[in-house]
């Protein structure tokens, strides 16, 4: 029996497309000329020796792990995306995937991926689920502020001034304090489901 053929998930990504459209014999055929494969979604291949490439496709192949348990990645859902967390890299190379729904984290559930079916989340997608994860403990959407919030606003050179979520006009309305948001105004903020009455 041969052994399966150790690949990247971007290799195994190609091999799949090229077995969807019946393409290997053109894929081989630029191995075998020792060419680049011209169509960037084919192109990983070329990194592959012809044995790799035809043991690959007959006999199938193993995905060399690209995450580990606790990475933060990204799974490409119709015209967006969704952040989740690692947590756990099974031995057929499958991938359980944490997510936390929006307005709850009771909702929290698991799925399982090929690694070629999700990537590394960057720094900005990572900061942006841990924020979206603050506000759900809440039980909020981003952005959501509530009548009785103070909002901190950094006016630069260290001076910072506190404003109370009002209806009354005293403070910030909660509009005005999502435009802050909105627009990177606000450091930070207190809620009102964390003020301790005496």
């Amino acid at each position: 029996m041969n052994k399966k053929v150790k690949v990247t998930p971007e290799q195994a990504r190609a091999i799949k497309l090229t077995k969807n459209c019946n393409n290997e014999k053109t894929v081989l055929k630029y191995i075998t000329q020792d060419k680049q494969i011209p169509n960037e979604r084919f192109r990983a291949l070329s990194e592959l020796s012809l044995n790799d490439l035809m043991n690959a496709f007959t006999n199938g192949y193993e995905i060399e792990p690209q995450f580990k348990v606790g990475d933060w990645v990204r799974q490409d859902v119709g015209d967006g995306y969704r952040v989740g967390k690692v947590t756990e890299y099974n031995s057929s190379n499958r991938i359980l995937v944490g997510f936390v729904e929006y307005k709850s984290l009771f909702n929290a559930y698991t799925e399982t991926f090929d690694p070629s079916e999700i990537a590394l989340a960057t720094s900005e997608e990572i900061d942006e689920e841990i924020e979206r994860q603050l506000w759900t403990k809440l039980g909020r959407e981003a952005g959501e502020f509530q009548e009785g919030d103070v909002v901190v606003r950094n006016h630069g050179c260290g001076d910072r001034a506190m404003s109370i979520v009002d209806l009354f006009g005293e403070g910030i309305t909660a509009s005005e304090a999502r435009a802050a948001y909105s627009n990177n105004e606000l450091e930070g903020m207190f809620p009102k489901e964390l003020f301790i009455k005496f």
